[in-house]
């Protein structure tokens, strides 16, 4: 009889640092304003806020645009962390993909 092998699924992660020129502050309001994603995402055409929410909150819920070439879709997705001016969180509900910064 062949051993039964048993399978591990770790989720990879990924990490890119880099420094901006700019105060914390300054930083945060851009990252935290899930409208504007598309400004700087090749992907991502923005986001809105839902469930009440008007801006970012752990707990806070938003809809996610995406774009890529003629293929559209949404992602629904959940604030995990939320501490101004240092950290942001998200986690994609159909993915289960954390962004931070």
């Amino acid at each position: 009889a062949r051993p039964v092998i048993g399978v591990c699924h770790i989720r990879p992660m990924d990490e890119v640092t880099t420094t901006v020129a700019a105060p914390p502050e300054r930083v945060w309001a851009l990252v935290t304003d899930i409208t504007r994603m598309g400004e700087w995402s090749p992907e991502s055409t923005g986001g809105r806020w839902r469930g009440g929410a008007t801006g970012p909150a752990a707990g806070a819920r938003f809809v996610g645009g995406n774009r890529n070439g003629w293929v559209r879709w949404n992602t629904h997705c959940r604030v995990v962390e939320c501490t101004a001016p240092s950290r942001f969180a998200f986690t994609v509900a159909e993915s289960r993909m954390t962004w931070g910064w």
